[in-house]
């Protein structure tokens, strides 16, 4: 069941993604709704990237079926909600599209009857952990304005261009960025994160002094321009000099603004020996459903006694085996059943178990990755080895004359 990608088949997919009608129309309302077009893009790539990694599944019809589905709840994104630094919103939407769409997937897959047991689940979780661990990506972001030299002669920092101008512009702006590092990071949505800003030297430079932001609706040509002349401004430099270094940040700025593409070198890596421990997946889910359990209102577990409580916490604190969910499963059914409570308490349990176990253990880089990425060997990967993904950034305004913003009727 688990399907091995190709770096072809996840370069295209992610070209899918990004050429969707759908993500149009996703922007389209982010301008009525006078949401951030950067951050809903970055979301709708993460939310497909998690649903593709976790199964396979690269098709055009789902790309579509999940854009639908967050077109149409974007306006729950128009209320900010945090906690412990995490977007309550984006993560109800992640539990009530995204994570249903994997489920399913492997539902369908597995050919699973409903109603879905405990061990489903576990058989389910499995799977999803194995179809991550297979399938591992390694990106690098680069402007469009670079995609033939790519293609032709690879990624090389050595073939790295402007190094007179960035040198000129390091007078006035330090940073470490200077000596120029080829970096990749894992396919997520530090990969998405940083084709906004390639190449990231370039704007790490000119927005040295900056501390204001990017208008939702200013081009990256305009903003790079308010970059270098607020750059220009702090700095002493004789009238000369100043001339010097806006004609080495013009050159610079002209070049990377020139083309509305942005690209994605992917690279599939081949991870020898990698295996599911299954074993660990149904001990978390056993702390799971203890956990979900415990927090139940007490007044709804009035009618058990403290015995048949510690009998059930007990069944699930003996981790010694695994081939135990049937027995859970009816043991709650039936101190459910002397409460009261309905199959839907027992569904809540699972819904809320599933959506924890795969985005804290199952899901890869989901809640965190390396977004500082990791230095590549020689400073250079061969053409022959790595797939391009190449497309128009939607999220950009520059993206209007390539598509029509349809006012939604």
């Amino acid at each position: 069941m688990i399907k091995n990608i190709s770096q072809e088949e996840m370069s295209k997919f992610l070209q899918d993604v990004a050429q969707s009608n759908i993500l149009k129309e996703i922007m389209v309302k982010c301008n009525n709704l006078k949401l951030s077009k950067t951050e809903i893009y970055n979301f709708f790539f993460k939310s497909l990237i998690h649903y593709a990694l976790s199964t396979g599944d690269l098709s055009k019809l789902s790309i579509n079926n999940i854009g639908i589905k967050l077109k149409n709840n974007l306006d729950m994104l128009t209320i900010k909600k945090y906690s412990n630094g995490i977007d309550v919103q984006k993560e109800n939407i992640m539990s009530d599209i995204v994570v249903p769409e994997i489920l399913n997937y492997w539902t369908n897959s597995l050919k699973i009857k409903q109603p879905i047991s405990f061990k489903d689940l576990s058989t389910i979780l499995i799977q999803i952990k194995e179809q991550n661990l297979k399938n591992s990506f390694k990106t690098h972001s680069f402007n469009g304005a670079l995609e033939e030299q790519i293609r032709e002669n690879g990624l090389n920092i050595k073939q790295e261009k402007f190094s007179t101008e960035f040198s000129i512009l390091s007078e006035i702006s330090d940073t470490p960025y200077q000596k120029g590092i080829l970096f990749e990071c894992e396919l997520s949505q530090a990969s998405i994160g940083y084709l906004h800003k390639s190449p990231e030297k370039m704007w790490m430079i000119l927005g040295k002094y900056f501390t204001g932001k990017q208008e939702d609706n200013e081009s990256d040509r305009d903003f790079a321009y308010r970059l270098l002349n607020n750059l220009l401004e702090k700095t002493n430099a004789t009238k000369d000099k100043k001339q010097q270094y806006f004609q080495a940040g013009k050159k610079i700025i002209d070049f990377y603004t020139s083309s509305p593409k942005r690209c994605i070198a992917v690279r599939k890596e081949e991870l020898l020996n990698i295996s599911v421990d299954s074993f660990f997946i149904n001990k978390i889910l056993l702390t799971h459903i203890k956990t979900a359990f415990l927090k139940l209102p007490s007044k709804l577990l009035s009618n058990l006694t403290k015995e048949e409580k510690n009998e059930f916490l007990a069944i699930l604190n003996d981790q010694t085996s695994e081939n135990k969910f049937d027995t859970i499963e009816n043991k709650l059914k039936t101190l459910f059943d002397k409460c009261g409570l309905d199959k839907t308490f027992i569904n809540t349990i699972k819904k809320q178990v599933f959506d924890e176990i795969l985005k804290l253990y199952c899901l890869r880089n989901y809640q965190s990755c390396n977004a500082n990425g990791y230095p590549i060997d020689n400073d250079k990967v061969t053409k022959e080895t790595f797939s391009i993904a190449s497309f128009i950034d939607f999220s950009k305004p520059e993206a209007i004359s390539y598509y029509e913003y349809q006012d939604e009727k």
